[in-house]
């Protein structure tokens, strides 16, 4: 049977507080642990990604802590690094014992508050959903993405989660990079709109900037974040999973972003039926309608400087319909029946 801490020693603990009869107890406690099962091999990329998250934080909560209070004098700079680094390694083995037993485990709800306040959202539609940040960033989730972000995004970065596929359009603020963490890739950037794809079905993961600059960086399991590579607008990244190897693409295939480009289009007393062909035109789709009552509605709408999500979204409350979507194919539905 396992033994048992109470937290406020762990807490001592990672503090470096214990007396030596305390600091026994933890290190029997975890050595507890050696020949028990590997709890984190068990979590789905979501928690493996809130725990690296949480790891770090901690770490660099505890590495600001220590700046802080350290008495050690400026000429003991080599010896307070080698001392941190061993502190740092504590935390971690701790950390992963700790968050590995104890972590949420998101159930696919489209909404999960946990007291850390971090939310949770999972896109369990067949339509596109828009998320908005408390930064004023909005985020589409594409059917079966799933995101996770502070209530309030505190401290010096703006960090968020996120499995499957979704479109960011980050609000800018130079002074706070936003940060998206996937299983493979972490995405920084200061205010811009791109679209992250990493899941599990796919074999690959990819970043595709449509507006400013962003950096991405291969996350790898053993050693961390790897090489960082630097895009502008209409630049990829790939990496295929398969073959392990990140691929830079200058002249990305942009066809599939279309439904993110912004457009000026107005209808006046149009129907449908003569609506739908000319979004498919402009945003590179295939809109399909069998409902006669439906393409026989007359649309008055202004579609200037609207991106196709955001067009749906007014077809959906003006006409009262709904949309499945599979790839570039948009089946509207007649709510009115």
């Amino acid at each position: 049977m396992e033994k048992r801490v109470p937290t406020t020693l762990l807490d001592k603990y990672l503090n470096g507080s214990c007396d030596p009869e305390e600091e026994a107890a933890v290190k029997e406690w975890y050595n507890s642990f050696v020949n028990d099962n590997d709890h984190v091999s068990s979590f789905n990329s979501m928690q493996k990604i809130d725990l690296k998250l949480r790891i770090k934080r901690a770490i660099d909560e505890n590495i600001e802590l220590m700046q802080k209070t350290s008495p050690e004098p400026v000429q003991a700079k080599s010896h307070t690094i080698k001392y941190l680094a061993y502190t740092i390694t504590g935390i971690a083995a701790m950390l992963v014992l700790v968050f590995g037993l104890k972590l949420l485990n998101t159930s696919g709800n489209t909404a999960v508050n946990s007291p850390r306040e971090l939310i949770s959202i999972t896109n369990n539609t067949k339509s596109i959903q828009e998320q908005v940040l408390s930064d004023g960033s909005h985020v589409w989730l594409y059917p079966g993405a799933q995101i996770e972000f502070s209530k309030k995004f505190t401290g010096n970065t703006r960090e968020v989660r996120m499995t499957g596929e979704s479109f960011f359009d980050v609000a800018k603020d130079a002074s706070k990079p936003f940060v998206i963490h996937t299983e493979h890739m972490v995405t920084k950037v200061w205010g811009t709109s791109f679209r992250v794809r990493d899941s599990k079905a796919s074999g690959f993961v990819d970043v595709t900037v449509v507006t400013g600059k962003v950096s991405v960086t291969r996350v790898n399991a053993a050693n961390g974040p790897q090489k960082e590579v630097m895009l502008h607008p209409n630049e990829q990244v790939t990496w295929v999973k398969k073959h392990n190897v990140l691929k830079t693409n200058k002249e990305a295939n942009s066809k599939d972003l279309t439904i993110w480009y912004k457009i000026n289009l107005s209808f006046d007393n149009s129907p449908v039926k003569d609506v739908i062909p000319v979004l498919n035109k402009q945003f590179n789709v295939n809109i399909i309608s069998t409902d006669e009552e439906l393409n026989n509605y007359l649309l008055d709408a202004d579609f200037n400087g609207l991106n196709f999500v955001s067009v749906m979204e007014i077809l959906k409350k003006t006409l009262n319909i709904s949309y499945e979507m599979n790839n570039t194919t948009i089946i509207l539905k007649n709510n009115n029946q």
